[in-house]
C-alpha cells in the first residue's frame, strides 16, 4: 500500500507501508532540496516502531545531503535500518567511492510488496 507520494522536479518520495517495514522509494534525483523532506519522512517511519527501508533502487543521483541524512538515520536507527540498491547501479558506486558500503546495512534484493 503507498500512503505518500511528494514529487519534484527530478524525482519523487514514496511512503510504503509493508506488514513488516516502512519503506521510503526514492525514485529520480534526491539531493540538497530535497534532503529535509527525506529525512523527516524517514524519521516519521521510524518512530512507529517498525522497521525502515530506504530503497534507493530506481534512484538516479544523491548528492552528499542525502548521504549525510543517510548516516544519520543509520546512527538513530540501526539495527532497525536499512537500505536497498541495485548492486550494478549509479548509487552503489556512490556508496562503494563514498566508503559508505562497509558502514551501512545494503541490501540488493527488495522486499515483498503488500498483498
Amino acid at each position: 500500500m503507498i500512503s505518500n507520494f511528494h514529487n519534484h522536479a527530478a524525482g519523487a518520495l514514496v511512503h510504503e507501508r509493508l506488514p513488516d517495514a516502512d519503506v521510503l522509494h526514492v525514485v529520480g534525483e534526491a539531493d540538497l532540496s530535497t534532503a529535509a523532506e527525506f529525512e523527516a519522512a524517514c524519521v516519521a517511519s521510524a518512530r512507529q516502531q517498525r522497521d525502515l527501508v530506504i530503497d534507493l533502487w530506481d534512484c538516479t543521483y544523491l548528492d552528499s545531503s542525502i548521504l549525510a541524512v543517510i548516516v544519520r538515520l543509520h546512527k538513530r536507527f540501526a539495527p532497525h535500518f536499512s537500505i536497498v540498491l541495485n548492486s550494478s547501479g549509479i548509487v552503489h558506486r556512490i556508496m562503494k567511492i563514498s566508503g559508505l558500503d562497509t558502514l551501512l546495512p545494503l541490501r540488493s534484493e527488495r522486499l515483498a510488496e503488500a498483498g
